[in-house]
């Protein structure tokens, strides 16, 4: 949560100058996002041969093609990114911002996604399963291949299932919205297929309500 305040401060604090605007794999705004591809391109040129950018930090200057270039990331929080012609005047300048680029699970339940607080014991039947999400919104969602899923009760007995697949099935569904006193679920042992190495992902916790 710090860190959404964070960056919505920065993009409040920094403005763009010069001519036109950038779009990061088409979208306004200055977020990039570590351990992908994104795609920055220039909107204040119809052709922008012999124009070249230079990003605080990063020792190479970018060339366009098509009025675009793509990076990776970034080393530093936030860098300065510049646009030049091949005189060397400046057209565009702006700052750019780091943003990690973590996967993070959640309870789908209705239209909503649950990752910590509490639930009402009568959606306990609509969970439908869970769903793991890049904080990059171009990154498409992971493949599930199973998670473990508990029900505690007041009177400390629980119920635990192998869940195959990242929804969980209605016959257990039913069972556990005919619970009479559940009081907690956990989600754990998530099986997915990060997009990268060495990635971690979060249980989940909820209080029954």
């Amino acid at each position: 949560m710090t860190e959404v305040i964070k960056i919505l401060v920065l993009l409040v604090a920094f403005s763009s100058h010069g001519l036109g605007q950038i779009t990061i794999d088409g979208r306004e705004g200055n977020v990039v996002y570590s351990s992908v591809v994104n795609t920055i391109r220039y909107t204040g040129m119809d052709d922008c041969t012999g124009l070249t950018a230079k990003i605080e930090g990063l020792e190479k200057e970018r060339s366009f093609v098509d009025c675009k270039f793509e990076i990776t990331g970034l080393i530093q929080d936030t860098s300065g990114l510049v646009i030049k012609n091949n005189s060397g005047a400046v057209l565009f300048d702006t700052l750019l911002i780091k943003n990690k680029n973590r996967a993070t699970a959640y309870l789908h339940i209705g239209d909503g996604l649950f990752l910590e607080g509490s639930i009402n014991k009568k959606n306990l039947g609509k969970a439908e399963g869970i769903r793991v999400k890049y904080a990059c919104p171009w990154i498409e969602e992971p493949k599930i291949y199973g998670f473990h899923l508990i029900i505690t009760e007041k009177s400390g007995a629980f119920r635990q299932y192998e869940i195959s697949g990242g929804r969980i099935p209605k016959r257990i569904r039913d069972e556990i919205s005919g619970l009479k006193e559940p009081n907690r679920i956990y989600i754990e042992q998530i099986n997915w297929v990060p997009i990268g190495c060495f990635e971690s992902i979060n249980g989940i916790v909820l209080d029954i309500k």
